[in-house]
């Protein structure tokens, strides 16, 4: 495993594009046996969790298994991690899955994983510039990202638009427990023109405080929508440099206004 971790980190960063991408094809993640039946859960700055993660109703996963992102790997405490993709699939109708938590597991408590680099696509490159000073705060959600929805109805005929909620992208505590976290994304669920097929995938997992540089690269504001498929408000997403024991750059989210209510920031000095 840390020879595979070890290639990814010295093939180095790739030159910077234009804008950031926002696709993400190819299969990115896999499933993964962990050496032990609980793994601890880490945010991108080395703070645990609270709690730690098992195999067990991962989406597409066997039991026993946690399906983990292939992208890449990051040092957090000086140590390979890797991203656990959580979430929730419902892959036959009535069929129901414990919703899972994205959080960094550390590469030692995994089986091998084949890495795919490739997958990136672009995303995650470094900006020209990253000068504006911020951090992530997440915290007191005030549950108005529960009624708003990256997807509508007519995206996904069907099937329920219960999983597309932009609160998948805020604060997690609420959902699981342990300290408020929330993302820096290689890509976002939906682009100004559609929907991509998934949702939008983790690079790293930032706890409340997380200091942010934000970068000259002009925001991302999104649509949302109600149940019914209804604008109800939208979201905005930077693009920001985030330090660790590595540098990674990413989408974090920024903010977001609910219907005719006052913006709400998710980023301080934005």
């Amino acid at each position: 495993m840390l020879a595979l971790v070890a290639a990814a980190l010295l093939a180095g960063p790739m030159a910077a594009p234009a804008a950031p991408n926002n696709t993400m094809p190819g299969r990115v993640s896999t499933c993964v046996r962990p050496l032990r039946a609980r793994v601890p859960a880490y945010t991108f700055d080395g703070r645990r969790l609270g709690f730690r993660v098992s195999g067990g109703r991962e989406p597409r996963c066997l039991n026993g298994e946690l399906r983990i992102l292939r992208i890449a790997p990051l040092l957090v405490g000086g140590e390979p991690t890797l991203v656990r993709r959580g979430g929730c699939d419902y892959p036959e109708r009535g069929s129901r899955c414990a919703r899972q938590p994205t959080v960094h597991v550390r590469a030692a408590d995994l089986a091998p994983v084949p890495l795919e680099p490739q997958h990136r696509n672009r995303n995650g490159e470094p900006a020209g510039s990253c000068t504006r000073v911020a951090s992530n705060d997440p915290g007191a959600d005030d549950g108005r990202l529960t009624r708003m929805f990256y997807k509508r109805p007519s995206d996904l005929p069907g099937r329920s638009v219960s999983g597309a909620r932009w609160s998948n992208y805020g604060d997690q505590r609420r959902r699981f427990g342990g300290r408020s976290y929330s993302y820096l994304l290689w890509n976002l669920p939906r682009t100004a023109t559609g929907v991509l097929p998934g949702g939008g995938i983790v690079q790293a997992v930032l706890a409340q405080g997380q200091p942010l540089r934000l970068c000259d690269v002009p925001d991302l504001t999104l649509p949302s929508f109600d149940a019914r498929g209804r604008r109800n408000g939208h979201v905005r997403f930077a693009y920001a440099r985030v330090s660790s024991s590595e540098i990674a750059h990413g989408w974090v989210m920024s903010g977001y206004r609910y219907r005719g209510r006052a913006f709400r920031s998710t980023v301080s000095g934005a």
